[in-house]
């Protein structure tokens, strides 16, 4: 049954949605090499405490001491930190994962597992291009296993490459239906505005379970989102709040529990939230969310700050703050050339969306348009794509049709954007849609 749904949803996938990577490195490109202190000096160093996962690095580093010059030993002392990471969100960890991984490396750079762990540390460095070309030498490698097309699908994904994710999916699927599959089938069923079989693949992808907790908190905070964006903000909150317990200090469910507490208009405890958040993460997204909150209460120095902060991130991450700056009707001229580069870089649904937005912020509306068709070719239900195309239908001079998706927007997801269904409302002639915030 599986099987069969994957494939009916590849026949309504968009064809030429592909894109390069923001950081293209030849595909044979080596990890810079260890410490020469050790085989792994920096990941040897780090002094592990109590926690489980500290438990599994040290396990791990005295598998390297005993066996240095195994690559296999040295993969798994990477895989542990690349787990700290993901539990913690601190980057520091990726320095002793790369360290490791050098090592890894050096001994045999074509091992699947050595092929593998480069991947990961590829998509924390926006190599996707990258990823995917080592993920195609890791499926050569290793056919059976399901690894590397989890991989492949995953970059092909960050590309923009939908069709070539769900065909990467589906041999990972056939290979393991487990809750790594489950849950990215989830997410591309949700892509392409089947919320009801994405909730029921999250469903099964929790079923499956983990050994450990942060697969589990991950699949939390996606049916939390999923939840979100369908306005229901009482259960995401109960999804983000079932993540917390799994793991307390998890940054993606404190984000998405950010993200609903704003939504139930109890902004100071959102911004409580945020600040933790973007003081251990501070990824451009988290301080544009945290910057509008800011502003949003009076409180202008402190937002100016965060934005700034953002600022200086977009050139790693350009469409997060092409789209501020498009949504606030500000530096069009840069939100173009960040939206345009974005799209160069990787074709996704929503850098295409960012470039509608500065192509209409900059006065170019036939180029919106048509770059907003390309932004829902999936038919993807967030409400925020949904405002913005009603921005566009309204400077085109399709006053009607504006106001049928802002109505469209605020049925979906009330809380999606209050900004611009406030400047959409005025716009169109009718009161601001959105519902009384609560205050809890």
């Amino acid at each position: 049954m599986q099987r069969r749904v994957i494939l009916i949803l590849s026949i309504v996938l968009c064809a030429g949605c592909s894109g390069q990577g923001a950081h293209d490195g030849a595909p044979g490109e080596a990890i810079p090499p260890p410490h020469p202190a050790t085989p792994a000096g920096f990941a040897l160093a780090y002094r592990a405490g109590d926690e489980g996962t500290d438990r599994l690095i040290a396990r791990a580093q005295a598998r390297v001491r005993i066996a240095p010059g195994q690559a296999d030993a040295h993969v798994g002392l990477a895989q542990a930190f690349i787990q700290k990471r993901r539990e913690t969100g601190d980057p520091a960890y990726l320095v002793y994962a790369r360290d490791a991984m050098g090592a890894a490396q050096s001994l045999a750079p074509g091992d699947f597992r050595v092929l593998t762990g480069q991947i990961v540390l590829d998509f924390d460095s926006h190599r996707f291009a990258r990823a995917a070309q080592l993920a195609e030498k890791a499926i050569a490698a290793e056919p059976a296993s399901p690894d590397g097309y989890l991989l492949l699908s995953d970059a092909r994904l960050e590309l923009g490459d939908y069709e070539g994710a769900v065909s990467a999916l589906q041999e990972a699927m056939d290979r393991a239906p487990d809750l790594r599959s489950h849950g990215r089938a989830g997410y591309l069923r949700w892509l392409h505005g089947d919320v009801e079989g994405a909730l029921d693949a999250m469903d099964e992808a929790v079923s499956a379970g983990s050994r450990t907790a942060e697969p589990m908190a991950w699949c939390y905070v996606e049916i939390g989102l999923m939840l979100w964006h369908g306005g229901k903000l009482d259960p995401a909150r109960r999804s983000a709040q079932r993540a917390l317990s799994l793991l307390p200090n998890y940054l993606p469910a404190l984000s998405l529990d950010a993200r609903v507490l704003a939504s139930l208009g109890r902004d100071e405890e959102a911004i409580a939230r945020l600040e933790g958040v973007v003081a251990r993460a501070p990824t451009a997204d988290a301080l544009l969310r945290l910057s509008e909150l800011l502003a949003g209460a009076g409180r202008e120095l402190a937002a100016g700050r965060y934005l700034a902060r953002a600022e200086k991130l977009a050139s790693d991450d350009p469409v997060p703050v092409a789209l501020y700056y498009a949504r606030h009707g500000i530096w069009p001229e840069r939100a173009l050339a960040l939206a345009e580069r974005a799209v160069a870089e990787r074709a996704t649904i929503y850098s295409r969306d960012a470039l509608a937005m500065a192509l209409l912020r900059a006065g170019r509306v036939d180029a919106a348009q048509k770059a907003m068709a390309e932004a829902h070719a999936l038919a993807t239900p967030d409400a925020r794509l949904i405002l913005h195309r009603a921005l566009i239908e309204f400077a085109s001079g399709d006053r009607s049709a504006a106001t049928a998706s802002l109505n469209a927007a605020s049925i979906q997801n009330p809380h999606a954007d209050p900004l611009l269904a406030r400047e959409l409302a005025a716009l169109v002639g009718q009161p601001f849609p959105g519902p009384p915030r609560r205050a809890r």
